[in-house]
């Protein structure tokens, strides 16, 4: 079994046993688990360790702001980084807007919006474009930000340019 399946049927597994021991808790004792403290400790078990995840991240992000010329260095890094957001970035329900000009806007399918009106795409959408990103746009490739083994200078120069205008992070 692949190991991200194995880690997930193993955390479903952990956390239905959790959820059982505390819906017996219940049972058992019905004046010290309530419903409110399931809901309670349920919500505590998921962002458990939240903060330390995020402690961390943000002391690797500092140590390499400190160091930018080499950092900048580390393609491979970069790829990650730019990968990693919008595929699994908090983008939520905030799209980029922007304000349509003065002569208005036709859309592909010759729908017309008039100046002023506020268009915008999630990041994470506009990062899963194949014309813009190469294959399997939908999967974590770092490489695909690195210069390919049998790329010349100023193809991969091309390439990058077109992914970094396509990439809205």
């Amino acid at each position: 079994m692949p190991m991200p399946i194995l880690h997930d049927t193993l955390s479903f597994v952990l956390r239905r046993i959790k959820i059982d021991n505390f819906i017996a808790s219940k049972e058992r004792y019905p004046d010290l688990m309530t419903e409110e403290q399931i809901i309670t400790q349920c919500i505590v078990n998921v962002v458990a360790g939240v903060g330390t995840s995020t402690v961390s991240t943000i002391n690797v992000l500092k140590y390499l702001s400190r160091n930018m010329a080499e950092t900048q260095l580390l393609s491979y890094l970069d790829g990650l980084v730019r990968e990693g957001i919008p595929l699994r970035g908090a983008d939520g329900f905030n799209p980029n807007g922007r304000v349509v000009g003065p002569e208005g806007l036709v859309l592909p399918g010759k729908v017309k919006l008039p100046p002023g009106t506020v268009v915008g795409i999630k990041p994470s959408v506009a990062s899963i474009r194949e014309r813009t990103f190469g294959p399997r746009p939908y999967e974590l490739v770092p490489d695909r930000w690195c210069r390919g083994d049998d790329e010349t200078e100023e193809d991969y120069v091309e390439r990058r340019a077109l992914m970094e205008r396509g990439d809205m992070l």
